[in-house]
C-alpha cells in the first residue's frame, strides 16, 4: 500500500470527464457552498424586481384606474421579494372584496399573484438545484507527487532480498485485503474508495484448452476451460493517469486457465516428480519433486508454482514443448498439494478433487457420542496441477483518431513492441508506468508469493480438515482471485509511483531518472476524494456567477434603461412617471404635502427632499375618520404597516 496522498487544491480539469473542476479544502468548500447560497438568494430578489417592473408597467398603460388599481400597481412598485407579493396580493384582494366583489378582486389580482408564486418557485428551486454545483463536480481530485519513479528493489545483497521480500509481502497483503472487500462483492467501505476507480473491471468466460501441442492435458470432466479478459483498461478512466483522451493509453490482460492432467510423472518410493519441462534454476529435469512423506508430516495446502515467457532470456523454467511451444504467450503453472487434510464432503472440483481412494475402498469415519458417524474424504491426488496462459496488449487509445495495438503476447514481447507505435513523450511515458507495474506479476508471482494466503480454501482449514464443502468450481474463483490482485497490484503500483511506497525505508529506493514527460504526468495523477477536500464545477460556478450578474445589473438597472427607451416609445414618459409616482418615497411625499409640507425638489426622482425644517405629525393617523386635505392637491392617503399608498392626481 502506498503512503497516504495528499490532495491539491485549485482549479483543474478531470480529463475522464471532461469537468473543469475545482478543488477546496473542506473549510474554504463551506465557506464558497454558503457564499453561492447568498448569491442566490440576491439574484432571486432582483429576478422578482424585473418581473415586477414588467407588471407594473405592463398595468401602467392604463391613464385612470380605481382604488384596488392603485394599491395593486403600489404593491408591485414597493414589494422587496415575491414571497411579499404573494401575501400581500392576498391582502389586498380581502381588503377590497367588499368594494368590488371576491370574483372580481381575485380576478384582477391573479397575474400578480401567479407572477410571485411562480418565481418563488422557480427560486427554490434553483436553490436546491445549486448544491449540484458540488455535489455532481465529480469524486477524484489530484494529488500532489510526493515521488516520481517506482521502487527499484533488487536482491544483491542479503539485505536487499529482505528488503525486496518485505516490499511485496507488504503489497500483496493489502491487495489480498483489498480483493476480499472490494472485489468479492460490492461494499461501500472507505478502503475501496482508495484508487481512482473501485475495480478494474472483468468478464470471464468458457474458452478452449489453452495448451494446443496437447490439448488432452486439459481436464474437462466437471471442468471446462476459463478465460478472464480485462478488455481495454483505460489508463485514464480506470487507472487516474490524468491526460486527454489523444495522450492516454489501453492496456489489456486475457488470461486462459484449465487444470492439467498429471502425465508428465515420476515415482519413487520417497517422491513424486514431475515432468513438465526443465527446471534451470536447480539444473534439474524435473519441474517440481513432492516428497511423499509430506502426506503425515506437513498439514493444509502447499503450493508451488513456475511461470514462462518465451521473450525473457534465462527464464528459470524451460516448459516442454509438448506442454507449451507458443511464442504469443506465457505461462504458469501451479502445483497444488492437500498433504496430511481431510475433508467432510466429497469434492468434485479437478483441482481439489476429494473421495475414497479406491471405489471399492471403505470410507473412514469418526464416530460420535450418540452413536452416529461422520464420513472422512482424503484428496484423490497428491499433486493436483492447474496451467495458466497470458497475453498482454498495449494500444493507443480508443478515442485517438486511427488506433495503433501490439500484437497480444507475452509481457516481454508486448514491452518490446512498444518502440514500434510511435507514441508521443506522454503516451510513452504512460505506456511505461503501466508495463512497470505488470512486468513479473503472473498467476505464478502472485500464488506463490501470497504464502500463507494463496488459497480461499485454506480459510475454512480447522484442526486439519476441510470444514467447507467446496464446489467444483473452486479452482476457478482461485484464479479469478489471483487475476483480481494481479490488477489491484496495478492500480496500486500506479499510485505509487506518484505517492511512494508506504515505509519510509523503501523511499530510497526509489528511481529518480523520470523522464519531462513522467515528471509531468506525476502531476496529474487521480484519486478518489477524501472528507478533507470538495470539489466544485467550475463551468458550474461561472454560469452562475455571469447569469446571476447579469440578473442583478438589470433588476437595479431595468427602471433607468426603460425610461431611456420610453422616450421613443408611445405613452413611455407616463409609465415612468407611474412607477416613480408609486414609489414608497414619492407616495411619503404626497403624504407629506396634505398635511401642508412645502419646498419639495427632486419631485420626478426616486426619492424627493424638502426644504421644510419641521415635518407635522402623523399622530392619530390610522385612526378610523383621519383626514386631512391639502387646499391645493386632492389626495387621499392610507397608512398601512409603515407603507403609504396613495391614489394622487395633481
Amino acid at each position: 500500500m502506498s503512503t497516504i496522498a495528499e490532495p491539491a487544491v485549485g482549479l483543474w480539469t478531470n480529463h475522464d470527464t471532461g469537468q473543469w473542476t475545482l478543488t477546496l479544502s473542506s473549510r474554504n468548500a463551506g465557506i464558497l457552498s454558503a457564499a453561492l447560497v447568498l448569491f442566490i438568494g440576491t439574484v432571486s430578489v432582483q429576478a422578482w424586481s424585473i418581473t415586477r417592473f414588467l407588471l407594473h408597467q405592463y398595468h401602467a398603460s392604463r391613464s385612470v384606474g380605481d382604488g384596488l388599481f392603485q394599491t395593486r400597481q403600489t404593491m408591485l412598485r414597493n414589494s422587496i421579494t415575491p414571497t411579499q407579493a404573494s401575501w400581500l396580493s392576498l391582502r389586498i384582494v380581502w381588503s377590497w372584496r367588499k368594494v368590488n366583489g371576491t370574483r372580481a378582486a381575485v380576478f384582477r389580482m391573479m397575474l400578480a399573484f401567479v407572477a410571485a408564486v411562480a418565481n418563488l418557485a422557480i427560486w427554490l428551486v434553483v436553490g436546491l438545484y445549486i448544491s449540484s454545483i458540488w455535489t455532481l463536480a465529480g469524486d477524484q481530485v489530484r494529488i500532489n507527487p510526493k515521488t516520481c519513479g517506482y521502487v527499484a528493489l533488487n536482491t544483491s545483497t542479503t539485505d536487499l532480498a529482505r528488503s525486496w521480500t518485505m516490499y511485496w509481502a507488504s503489497r500483496l497483503q493489502s491487495a489480498s485485503a483489498y480483493e476480499q472487500q472490494c472485489y468479492s462483492s460490492s461494499s461501500n467501505s472507505s478502503v475501496c474508495t482508495r484508487y481512482p476507480s473501485a475495480r478494474v473491471p472483468w468478464d470471464v468466460s468458457d474458452a478452449e484448452c489453452p495448451y494446443p501441442p496437447d490439448e488432452d492435458l486439459c481436464i474437462h470432466t466437471n471442468s471446462t476451460p476459463m478465460q478472464l479478459d480485462t478488455g481495454f483498461v483505460n489508463s485514464n478512466r480506470d487507472l487516474g493517469m490524468n491526460s486527454e483522451p489523444k495522450d492516454s493509453i489501453d492496456y489489456r490482460r486475457v488470461t486462459q486457465c484449465s487444470p492439467m492432467q498429471a502425465n508428465y510423472i515420476g515415482v519413487t518410493a520417497r517422491n513424486i516428480s514431475f515432468y513438465y519441462g526443465q527446471n534451470v534454476g536447480l539444473r534439474s529435469n524435473q519441474t517440481f519433486t513432492y516428497p511423499i512423506a509430506a502426506r503425515t508430516i506437513v498439514e493444509g495446502y502447499t503450493l508451488y508454482s513456475r511461470s514462462y515467457d518465451p521473450w525473457l532470456p534465462n527464464s528459470i523454467w524451460q516448459p516442454n514443448t509438448t506442454v507449451f511451444d507458443r511464442v504469443d504467450a506465457g505461462i504458469s503453472i501451479m502445483f497444488l498439494s492437500a498433504n496430511k487434510l481431510f475433508y467432510y464432503d466429497r469434492v468434485w472440483d479437478p483441482w481439489f478433487r476429494v473421495g475414497p481412494l479406491d471405489p471399492n475402498e471403505e470410507v473412514p469415519s469418526i464416530p460420535l457420542s450418540n452413536g452416529n458417524t461422520v464420513q472422512l474424504y482424503a484428496p484423490t491426488r497428491d499433486v493436483t496441477i492447474v496451467g495458466c496462459v497470458e497475453q498482454h496488449q498495449i494500444c493507443t487509445a480508443a478515442e485517438t483518431k486511427n488506433q495503433y495495438c501490439t500484437t497480444p503476447s507475452s509481457l516481454t514481447s508486448t514491452n518490446n513492441q512498444v518502440a514500434s507505435l510511435d507514441l508521443n513523450p506522454r503516451q510513452r511515458a504512460t505506456a511505461t508506468r503501466i508495463l512497470l507495474n505488470v512486468i513479473g506479476v503472473d498467476m505464478a508471482f502472485v500464488a506463490s508469493s501470497l504464502q500463507g494466503d494463496a488459497l480461499l480454501a485454506s480459510r475454512t482449514i480447522f484442526q486439519g480438515a476441510q470444514q467447507n464443502s467446496l464446489p467444483s468450481t473452486q479452482w476457478r474463483d482461485e484464479i479469478s482471485r489471483w487475476f483480481s490482485i494481479a490488477l489491484i497490484l496495478l492500480q496500486e503500483g500506479v499510485v505509487q509511483y506518484v505517492t511512494g511506497p508506504s515505509r519510509p525505508e523503501w523511499a530510497a529506493y526509489v528511481s529518480n531518472d523520470a523522464s519531462p514527460a513522467e515528471r509531468e504526468e506525476c502531476t496529474t495523477q487521480r484519486i478518489r476524494l477524501t472528507s478533507s477536500q470538495q470539489n466544485f464545477s467550475m463551468t458550474g460556478i461561472v454560469v452562475v456567477l455571469v447569469v446571476g450578474a447579469l440578473i442583478i445589473v438589470l433588476g437595479l438597472s431595468i427602471d433607468t434603461l426603460a425610461a431611456w427607451l420610453g422616450r421613443h416609445l408611445p405613452r413611455g414618459e407616463q409609465r415612468r412617471a407611474a412607477w416613480v409616482l408609486d414609489g414608497v418615497y414619492q407616495q411619503q411625499r404626497l403624504a407629506f404635502e396634505g398635511l401642508g409640507v412645502r419646498d419639495w425638489e427632486g419631485i420626478g426622482d426616486e426619492i424627493p427632499t424638502s426644504g421644510c425644517v419641521e415635518f407635522p405629525s402623523r399622530e392619530g393617523a390610522a385612526q378610523p375618520g383621519y383626514q386631512q386635505v391639502h387646499q391645493r392637491h386632492q389626495s387621499v392617503t392610507y397608512l398601512h404597516n409603515g407603507l403609504m399608498g396613495k391614489v394622487a392626481e395633481r
